[in-house]
């Protein structure tokens, strides 16, 4: 099963995802952390992600991102599905995994007022070691400044500042909502309120869950 999270950039996929992995058994694969990771490590994928990830929230070419994401999904760790967040942010990049072979069984989409992303958003810290992402309004961490899952240093990435989300949420609109219309035609598509707290977005999606069979552990 693979479970795509779909919505505009700040709304809190990184959040539900990390959420679901632990209750679902499914691997959470953001494939903007993987990105961002292989750039970090420079290795032959970061090298093809920087020229792109450098620009201020402009996408990752279709070829590029499909190939990787592609990979990822063939290792043992995904053999049973995952919880795919940012993987597919196109129509086209839509077709070219189901031409691949990839299948999405469920598709949720989450979504909340400009006011509240840019909010949430600017307020987001993330531990440079780990990823793990914390809210100083909303998620606070034990210590401040510091990862409560692996000790590291947290800090404010530049696409979380208020400029750059609302140049991501304009890039967002431009060639990513009609992927709602998109998976809502096939049936896939699980609309999700995502402007309550954490623990209401997470109870909500489990709940709906459950209702077509698919059971937490």
């Amino acid at each position: 099963m693979n479970i795509l999270l779909l919505g505009p950039p700040g709304v809190g996929k990184g959040t539900v995802g990390a959420a679901l992995q632990e209750k679902l058994h499914l691997p959470h694969l953001s494939s903007g952390t993987e990105i961002r990771r292989e750039m970090d490590k420079k290795t032959v994928w970061g090298k093809k992600f920087s020229p792109y990830m450098n620009t201020g929230g402009n996408l990752v070419p279709d070829d590029i991102l499909v190939s990787y994401i592609k990979k990822r999904l063939a290792e043992p760790a995904y053999s049973k599905g995952a919880i795919l967040d940012g993987a597919i942010r196109t129509i086209p990049q839509a077709k070219m995994f189901k031409k691949e072979g990839i299948c999405i069984s469920l598709v949720l989409f989450l979504d909340a007022p400009e006011q509240i992303i840019v909010d949430r958003a600017s307020h987001r810290l993330t531990c440079k070691n780990c990823e793990q992402t914390y809210n100083i309004k909303y998620i606070k961490p034990e210590k401040e400044n510091r990862c409560a899952k692996c000790g590291g240093v947290l800090y404010q990435r530049e696409d979380d500042k208020p400029d750059q989300i609302k140049r991501r949420l304009s890039i967002y609109h431009e060639k990513t909502k009609s992927l709602v219309e998109y998976y809502k035609s096939q049936g896939k598509l699980v609309e999700v309120d995502a402007s309550g707290t954490p623990k209401q977005i997470l109870e909500f999606i489990l709940s709906r869950l459950k209702t077509i069979g698919v059971q937490p552990q």
